[in-house]
């Protein structure tokens, strides 16, 4: 089947399901101790010296006056360092003095259009502070201000997540449309229909539930002549009425320009609905059906480490280390390559997954993240339960 895909690159994008997202670093089994520096080796630099003062009011004192110079010196490094070694010793208004500070230097380097040190201090904050929402939102605009509008639609995506105020959802729904808006607009006025193709590859990755980016995408593909490309990607979504009357539009035109297209059939594989989140059944090595959780903001795909040595995984001798961050902080677990895994009659072969043991899965045996869902153009068609998928170009 054209499903069987080799591995690629794996890059960490934004998402998550059932209140956890999770990424992984990638350590060599010769060097696992890097994954608990920070938790397990005595603080050092400018974090270690902050421990030296022995009362709190006199250390948050101190550490609001070196903070502060730190910032100025743009000394972000060791801003982030002397951050976290004081918040982990500080009452709960000293720490939001100390994140205020680092947000409002941000926000001034922005207002001075210093884009680039301002994300830098935002991306290093944020890396260890993942659920902050309104820095995400002020890294998103730096972003927009810059032009970087598939940086900044990442980032509205990835503060979606974590935000759970209604208000702040509108809000960042709207960024997120009127950010895709402005930028297709101009993709279109200059006829980039590369840029365009791009813009949509990540929309129907980030938002696979929503039709209409389906036909950004075969409006991509149409303007570069990838026929059968944009033809995949009208199948995908033909039959959701919401889309009906643009999906016949753009199928016209197709017929038009190329007739001698002719239409695939893109067969549904059944969801089961966990909550506002869908399970698929899957199978690893041809000989262990399983049940995985979609999840787009999951850069890899994991399963319950018991499931894993039931299918005959070798996880003590496995060849990585992953560190994940969780809804629970930071932890560690195996990463092994299988032989493939295969949704339906979609097979990806050498999958690296990690062994993670996770509660919040509603009876699934782990989650299908995007190592294996980037192989494929894929639509949640959630009005009649299928997941319908169909096989990308890679790109190098």
């Amino acid at each position: 089947m054209s499903g069987n895909i080799t591995k690629g690159v794996v890059t960490f994008i934004c998402g998550g399901v059932l209140g956890w997202t999770l990424h992984a670093n990638w350590l060599s089994p010769a060097s696992p101790e890097i994954a608990y520096q920070e938790d397990d080796a005595p603080a050092q630099g400018l974090a270690a010296e902050s421990e030296s003062v022995t009362t709190q009011s006199s250390r948050s004192t101190e550490g609001v006056g070196r903070l502060a110079r730190l910032l100025r010196e743009e000394h972000f490094e060791d801003v982030i360092q002397l951050y976290f070694g004081l918040a982990n010793n500080a009452d709960e208004a000293a720490v939001q003095l100390l994140r205020n500070m680092i947000l409002q230097h941000a926000r001034e380097l922005k207002d001075t259009h210093r884009y680039q040190p301002a994300a830098e201090l935002l991306t290093q904050y944020i890396y260890n502070e993942f659920r902050d929402v309104e820095a995400r939102e002020l890294l998103s605009n730096i972003y927009g201000l810059q032009d970087d509008y598939l940086s900044q639609l990442n980032t509205l995506y990835e503060a979606r997540v974590y935000a759970y105020r209604p208000a702040t959802l509108r809000r960042i729904k709207k960024y997120i449309r009127t950010t895709e808006a402005i930028y297709r607009s101009q993709l279109i006025t200059h006829n980039d229909y590369q840029g365009l193709l791009e813009l949509y590859q990540l929309l129907t990755q980030l938002e696979p539930d929503h039709p209409d980016h389906f036909l950004g995408l075969a409006e991509a593909k149409l303007g570069l002549k990838d026929y059968t490309g944009a033809r995949q990607s009208l199948n995908l979504v033909i039959d959701d009425p919401s889309v009906s009357n643009q999906v016949n539009l753009l199928l016209a035109r197709l017929e038009k320009e190329d007739p001698v297209v002719r239409e695939r059939e893109i067969t549904g594989i059944p969801l089961e609905q966990a909550g506002e989140h869908y399970v698929v059944e899957a199978w690893i090595n041809n000989t262990t059906q399983i049940k995985l959780l979609i999840d787009t903001g999951a850069s890899l795909t994991i399963i319950q480490p018991n499931t894993l040595s039931a299918s005959g995984a070798d996880l003590q001798n496995a060849p990585k280390i992953g560190q994940f961050h969780t809804v629970n902080g930071p932890t560690r677990g195996p990463i092994v390559v299988l032989n493939n895994l295969a949704v339906g009659e979609y097979v990806v072969n050498n999958l690296e997954v990690g062994a993670l043991e996770v509660t919040t899965l509603s009876g699934a045996d782990g989650l299908l993240g995007m190592n294996y869902l980037k192989h494929f153009e894929f639509f949640i068609d959630q009005r009649n339960g299928v997941l319908r998928l169909t096989p990308r170009a890679l790109q190098n």
